[in-house]
């Protein structure tokens, strides 16, 4: 366990610029590292993520564009947050959540703009200060609705509207998913997803109701989840279509650390079934995920490295060539921290 000191790594604005490479656009959530406990015994008040190519941007120190931003509450949840999507040297749309809270009632919002320079030319390297940009359309509004226990009860966009229901123990029983515009066109608007779970609150099946497509037929789909005496999850069988061959999932632990998981993946080349096999081995250092390797078929397709800070907050997420081993894209996160 490490004890977290009160203090601040700095928080800088952006001084160099490089030309990237193309970086994926991701859901908020994929940059949080640790769980909210983690983050409120850190008093984590603020954190910052930068992204740099270093073959394009070699400088040793060189942390590259600030890309990304969240505010947390004493609970290390998030409060807001904002990430900007970069590609080639230029911005391309800025997805943001915000958290509002309302009595006992608490509203998230999601939402995404296009950003375009306002000279619509490429930016110039040669400044320091941010690039100016301009948000020119809205789209995917989302809006989620959580109740007195922070449960989410209705989340909504311009298209669809979803509606939980729980247990008294607080699990998720069932999802429906109603879209107005497909029900009117009688095209079956509504989806409904069922969830079990065994005697220590694990979930062990999801159950999707589906429209057959150019039929007024419905179709189930089923998803499995087995565990060990632990409650670890040892096995996964996602959702497929009934005439498909589901892809499976294993899990393997060492002291209750994930150190492999073997994935059977089925797809069709040429309308021939292929079944490709995944592993992704995991390494550790002193309770720390240090290193992760993806392959298929035996040939390395991910090579990841990972640093932390002295008190176990994560640092940097290292994309590695698979020949070399040097760095291709890195992350890092800065943090600033309550009083």
């Amino acid at each position: 366990m490490y004890i977290v000191k009160r203090g601040l790594i700095s928080v800088s604005l952006l001084t160099t610029i490089g030309l990237w490479s193309v970086k994926a656009q991701a859901l908020y959530t994929d940059y949080l590292w640790h769980s909210p406990e983690v983050y409120a015994q850190s008093e984590v008040d603020r954190l910052t993520l930068y992204y740099n190519s270093p073959p394009d941007n070699p400088g040793s120190t060189a942390k590259g564009i600030a890309f990304g931003s969240y505010s947390l509450d004493e609970k290390g949840k998030v409060q807001w947050a904002s990430l900007a999507e970069i590609s080639y040297g230029q911005w391309g749309s800025k997805d943001s959540v915000a958290f509002i809270h309302s009595g006992d009632t608490i509203i998230q919002q999601n939402w995404s703009a296009y950003l375009t320079f306002r000279d619509e030319k490429s930016i110039d390297f040669t400044y320091p200060e941010m690039p100016q940009f301009e948000a020119y359309e809205y789209m995917n509004k989302e809006v989620k609705i959580y109740n007195e226990k922070s449960w989410l009860t209705k989340s909504y966009t311009d298209y669809d509207t979803t509606y939980y229901h729980y247990n008294a123990k607080g699990q998720l029983l069932s999802k429906e998913i109603y879209n107005p515009e497909r029900e009117d066109m009688g095209m079956n608007g509504r989806t409904l997803r069922f969830f079990s779970y065994n005697d220590q609150g694990s979930l062990t099946q999801e159950a999707q109701i589906i429209s057959i497509p150019g039929t007024d037929k419905l179709d189930t789909l089923l998803a499995y989840y087995q565990y060990d005496r632990k409650q670890r999850l040892i096995k996964k069988i996602p959702a497929s279509p009934i005439f498909s061959q589901p892809d499976t999932t294993f899990y393997e632990y060492d002291k209750d650390l994930l150190i492999l998981e073997k994935t059977n993946q089925n797809t069709f080349i040429k309308r021939e079934p292929v079944t490709y096999h995944f592993e992704t081995l995991y390494n550790y250092s002193k309770g720390l995920l240090t290193e992760k390797k993806v392959t298929r078929d035996d040939e390395l397709e991910v090579w990841e490295k990972y640093t932390y800070y002295p008190n176990g907050l994560i640092h940097q997420k290292k994309s590695l060539r698979l020949d070399t081993g040097e760095p291709v894209e890195v992350l890092t996160w800065e943090y600033s921290f309550a009083n």
